[in-house]
């Protein structure tokens, strides 16, 4: 399954809103069986690329809402190769509109946004500050999750194959939960550079996992995203090193429009998940490059483009 349910995109990971696709793949420290909270939402351990403009530090973000999150746009697959998808978007018309407290999922149906809830103290256990300590607790700040001021976590913060985990004391509106997750390595993406071109596949190499613990690779290509996405690529595959993308989705996705400075992100992601509480607590590292697309310059003023052409609104030169 394409994993366009799960937003997490570069530029946008440090917000505290996200869609949530509960998969029942860990159950540890549930509650009873018979407690069922009607909630919807994940605890994120992001561990970030070091690159010359950052230093790379883990973040740890969290919020549960009461309900799932409705997405405006709705991904329509349009071709499947491997491990591989074309998703085409598509817009719904809701005529009246839907106001801003819903969001329009089909044609004249609206959703509402859930509520966000706060589910008391939470304690992080598995992850190393620089100050030596492996548990931190966070305290909800408008039901939003994440370490309090002077917390400063290691650039590692755990070994691969360690226990992580997530505790919550619960609220009024919210029970005691708890969620368990085996650490990931960091990503080592070994593409020097990725190059789209007609009728070729896009070969991409990384160091795979030492250990099982459950991680999966996603890949998504955005070649697009100024000017109005037409379509994207999104890929989920096994741990092992290596994915080809099909040549025939690669045509496919260039033959929709294409925009500056397109990209490709590919994450390596563990998730466990309390089947009760429907919360996921989720560790992925994320390594973003720009791809390069014969013909196409990408630009962000008219003095980045070569004589004769100038810079568009969509960010390449014409």
């Amino acid at each position: 399954m394409p994993f366009s349910s799960r937003i997490s995109r570069i530029g946008i990971l440090s917000a505290l809103l996200w869609s949530i696709s509960c998969v029942n793949e860990t159950t540890d420290g549930n509650p009873p069986p018979e407690t069922e909270y009607k909630g919807s939402g994940a605890f994120r351990i992001l561990l970030t690329e070091k690159t010359a403009f950052s230093q790379g530090q883990p973040t740890v973000q969290g919020k549960v809402y009461d309900g799932d999150l409705p997405s405006s746009v709705l991904w329509q697959e349009a071709a499947t190769s491997g491990a591989c998808t074309l998703l085409i978007p598509q817009v719904p018309f809701c005529d009246p509109g839907c106001g801003s407290n819903a969001a329009c999922v089909s044609d004249n149906v609206c959703k509402a946004f859930p509520k966000s809830v706060g589910v008391g103290k939470v304690t992080v256990t598995g992850m190393k500050t620089t100050a030596g300590a492996t548990t931190f607790d966070m305290n909800p700040v408008l039901n939003g999750y994440q370490p309090p001021a002077g917390t400063s976590l290691e650039y590692i913060p755990f070994a691969e194959g360690d226990p992580v985990s997530i505790s919550a004391a619960g609220d009024t509106a919210f029970g005691a939960f708890s969620v368990n997750v085996k650490a990931i390595a960091r990503l080592d993406l070994q593409n020097d550079s990725i190059v789209l071109e007609d009728g070729k596949p896009i070969h991409i190499l990384w160091a795979p996992a030492g250990k099982d613990v459950g991680s999966r690779v996603e890949v998504y290509v955005d070649i697009s995203h100024h000017g109005g996405s037409k379509g994207k690529i999104e890929c989920e595959t096994a741990d092992n090193g290596s994915l080809d993308i099909d040549a025939s989705l690669v045509d496919a996705l260039k033959a929709l429009g294409m925009s500056g400075w397109p990209t490709i992100e590919v994450t390596r992601r563990t998730t466990g998940t309390n089947a009760q509480a429907h919360v996921d607590l989720e560790i992925e590292s994320t390594i973003g490059r720009s791809l390069v697309i014969p013909g196409l310059i990408s630009c962000t003023e008219d003095n980045d483009c070569p004589d004769g052409k100038t810079c568009q609104v969509d960010l390449q030169c014409k």
